[in-house]
């Protein structure tokens, strides 16, 4: 298939710290009681404290759609905000989203999840459910996972 492909983003590392680091106190927190007043939201967990997991999650929200998700930044609330079934160590190793019938879906399938909700990427999620590609994007993502150490503050 000629002229099919993933548009490629030019930037720099430096650069997207800087967004990062210029996005972070915008992002926003919510409470478990917040949750339980918004039923049929999807629940986002991510790492604060990884400027990359932050920048992207900060395109996320801006996107259309973002803002009928729930996004709870890990590094800042209370074991007992992130529900049951999740434990503090498990949400800071790994992205985890809360569906709104309340399971939990980790790696690259919480991310297909998010995809999902957000109109600008279901291209992607999409993209997931190609025999064999979500297999490949969770290994993917377990390979990340091996570097995110050295970003994460």
């Amino acid at each position: 298939m000629r002229g099919v492909g993933l548009a490629m983003v030019n930037f720099s590392w430096p650069a997207v710290v800087f967004v990062a680091n210029a996005v972070a106190p915008l992002l926003a927190i919510m409470s478990t009681a917040e949750l339980d007043s918004a039923p049929g939201k999807l629940s986002v967990y991510f790492d604060g404290g990884c400027p990359v997991c932050r920048a992207e999650i900060s395109s996320y929200q801006g996107s259309p759609g973002g803002d009928s998700i729930c996004w709870l930044d890990v590094t800042k609330v209370s074991a007992d905000e992130l529900g049951p079934g999740l434990m503090p160590e498990a949400a800071i190793a790994r992205f985890h989203v809360r569906r709104p019938d309340g399971e939990l879906v980790s790696g690259a399938a919480a991310f297909v999840e998010v995809w999902g909700h957000l109109d600008n990427w279901r291209w992607l999620a999409a993209l997931a459910r190609i025999p064999g590609m979500l297999y490949v994007m969770e290994k993917s993502y377990l390979l990340f996972l091996r570097v995110r150490p050295l970003w994460r503050r």
